[in-house]
Order: C-alpha cells, then structure tokens, then sequence
C-alpha cells in the first residue's frame, strides 16, 4: 500500500510549488510510479492466485503479460497514460466475480479489490483534473 503514495500525492507536487529534483518533468515520475504500480499489483496477485487447474495458470500469465505490455505501451506513449487506469480498473472488474463466489474466498479478494479500484479511481481523477 505505500507503493501508493507517489501515485496518490505526486501530482500535488505542481500545485504546492514543489519542482522536480531530477531534471525529470513530474508527468514522467508519476508514470514510472504508476507502472511500477501496475507490475507489483499484478503480480503479487498471480502470486497469491490459487490454483484450480491449468486455466487459472494461464488466466495469471495473461495477466501480468498484459499488464507488461500496456506498462511498455504507456512509457512510450505519455499521452495514452489513461491506459494504466483503465488496466487497474479491469484488473478490479475481474476480480469483483470472485468476491461473491462461496466455493472459495481468499482473504486478499477484498484488499486487491479495493486497492485496485481505489487506485484506478484516483488514478482516473488525477488524468481528467491534471
């Protein structure tokens, strides 16, 4: 969850009259952050991830493949940064099933679930307000 912040709080930075430290525009750091974002949630989920059988193996490859390719997509373009978001807010789509389901319910479904969504959303706002 601390890997948030720079996400949460980077764009702040501007408005609080803060410049940037590495000769580096504020947009490319909150980029890297957000990436690096991605990739830690993505695969600390695959980590987690139980399996039932073959498809969840690969349900799980897809996704970090996925999430590695839409990382490599956005740092080459700045301007489709919206495509992290929407990658986050997926990634929350999926998983929203798997909280209702009886048969079985990880503890972590709630916590990547809300984190997901949550960093999506803010993610999200950032981009429209920024």
């Amino acid at each position: 969850m601390a890997l948030m912040l720079p996400v949460l709080c980077w764009p702040l930075a501007p408005y609080l009259g803060l410049e940037p430290v590495w000769g580096t525009s504020f947009e490319n750091n909150w980029l890297i952050s957000a990436s690096l974002l991605l990739i830690v949630f993505t695969v600390s989920d695959a980590v987690l991830a139980e399996r039932y059988g073959v498809a969840d193996l690969v349900m799980n490859i897809a996704w970090v493949l996925f999430s590695c390719y839409m990382v490599i997509f956005v740092l080459q373009h700045v301007s489709a940064a919206w495509f992290l978001a929407a990658t986050l807010g997926l990634r929350a789509l999926s998983i929203t099933p798997l909280l209702w389901q009886q048969t079985h319910h990880p503890w972590w479904y709630w916590q990547a679930w809300w984190r997901d969504s949550s960093t999506a959303l803010m993610m999200f706002t950032w981009l429209i307000y920024w």
